[in-house]
This record gives structure tokens, C-alpha cells and sequence, in this order.
């Protein structure tokens, strides 16, 4: 690979300016090289008090490039059900990046693009606070349950998910030493998928993850109930004979 070296004196060629050029977008490609496409970091939603939703910069792998949100995103709200997507487009001005990330929101699905996000609203719109909230309140949240984290060796849901898993787990006083290691484990943040695939008995889906952090924290409720519903032995006075 070339690099530039640039002193004084020096005649500036366009080799050493395309170098400059290539090599921050190629180096992001190879660290990320063992990462399924998906938000890498950044890309948060939030809805904001004037019926918009605010995405944050981030990194985002897709069609095996890493491309990068440098300012975030304002994408206004609208009634009913709606789909939030993320794609590539080439870019046509030959003086700038040679592709941008490009922002579309549509009330019918679209497989052939990378959904960020998705949304049902008829009130005013909130983030899951909870996991009761999470797989109860389907309306007027922001749902990513079908939006792609990227990690080591594939994609999984994205990190604040398994933030809210991770505090209904260390909530309960029946949670396995396995369940603890894991729970902190979301909380520091899942890099590599095989974490999730050991602990999730394989799942590969998104929608596989959620339905076992159901049955698991339906799991220890029941642990949690059978324990409280057992009659507490009452110990009898143990009589000591002094000689």
C-alpha cells in the first residue's frame, strides 16, 4: 500500500492525494472486515418535541462497505404505520465521495433495504423504557427490533435491548451466575455473536433473541413465585442440658 509523505519541498502528485483519500476508508474496512453488515455504533433514534425523530451519527456497514453518518438525521412523524430504511447511493458529483447514505420512510416494507427503523403512532411517540414495555406496548414506540447491530461474525439486535434485558435479569434475586455474566456482558456491550448464540441456544433471528429473553424472565417470575408460595419452616428451639 502507498502512503503519502509530504515535505517540505516536495512536489504534491495526485497519487498522494488519492492515497490520503483511500486509505481512512479502506482502513475502516479492514478492522470492520469481520463484522456482518449493520449499525456498527451510533445510528440512535429519538423522537423530539416537535414531531420529528433524531438519528445520531454513527457508523453503518452495508453492502460490505463501512460508511459513516457525519450529522445526524431529522425525520418527521406521521400518523399510522410507517418504515424507516437506509440506503446506498452513488454519489454524481465526481469532486466528493463516490457514495452517500440516503434516508427513506415508507408505509409498506422494503427487503431490499436496510430498515433502521419502524413505528405505529397514533399519540405522542416514546422509546422502550422497560421490558414490560418492550414486549407489550407495540404502539407509539420506536421499534428496532428488525433494525441489524453489527458484531464479530454476524448481526444481532441492537444494544439497548439487551441493556433492558440485562436489568430485569440483575432485578431478580433467582438469576443463575450465567444469567449474571451475560446480563453484564449487555451491559458492556455484545461484540461478538457467538456470546449470543451460546446463551440464546442458537437463535439466530432477532425475533429468536426476543422470544427467549421472554421465556427466561418468565423463567425466574416462576422461580420467584414457587419460592414466595412455599410455607417457611419455623425452626423448634434446640434444648441444652447443663451439668
Amino acid at each position: 500500500m502507498f502512503f503519502p509523505s509530504f515535505n517540505q519541498g516536495s512536489v504534491l502528485k495526485q497519487k498522494m492525494l488519492e492515497a490520503l483519500r483511500d486509505f481512512p476508508h479502506t482502513a475502516l474496512d479492514v478492522i470492520f472486515s469481520d463484522y456482518g453488515e449493520g449499525i456498527i455504533s451510533g445510528f440512535d433514534v429519538k423522537p423530539t418535541a416537535d414531531n420529528f425523530f433524531q438519528v445520531s451519527p454513527g457508523f453503518l456497514k452495508i453492502n460490505d462497505k463501512v460508511c459513516i453518518l457525519t450529522e445526524a438525521l431529522s425525520i418527521e412523524q406521521k400518523a399510522g404505520k410507517h418504515y424507516v430504511y437506509i440506503s446506498l447511493h452513488k454519489n454524481d458529483d465526481p469532486d466528493g465521495t463516490d457514495v452517500v447514505l440516503h434516508c427513506d420512510q415508507t408505509d409498506e416494507t422494503d427487503v431490499e433495504k436496510f430498515e433502521l427503523f419502524r413505528y405505529i403512532m397514533n399519540a405522542e411517540m416514546f422509546v422502550y423504557k422497560d421490558v414490560d414495555e418492550l414486549f407489550n406496548s407495540p404502539m407509539n414506540r420506536i421499534n428496532q427490533l428488525f433494525c441489524k447491530y453489527s458484531v464479530i461474525g454476524g448481526t444481532t439486535l441492537h444494544p439497548y435491548y439487551f441493556q433492558l434485558f440485562a436489568n430485569a435479569v440483575l432485578e431478580s434475586s433467582d438469576a443463575s451466575q450465567n444469567d449474571i455474566a451475560f446480563a453484564y456482558q449487555c451491559l458492556n456491550g455484545i461484540t461478538n455473536i457467538s456470546v449470543v448464540n451460546h446463551y440464546f441456544n442458537g437463535a439466530s433471528s432477532n425475533e429468536d433473541v426476543i422470544t427467549q429473553m421472554r421465556d427466561k424472565l418468565d423463567k425466574l417470575k416462576k422461580k420467584l413465585n414457587v419460592k414466595e408460595s412455599q410455607p417457611q419452616k419455623v425452626e423448634t428451639p434446640k434444648k441444652m442440658i447443663i451439668t
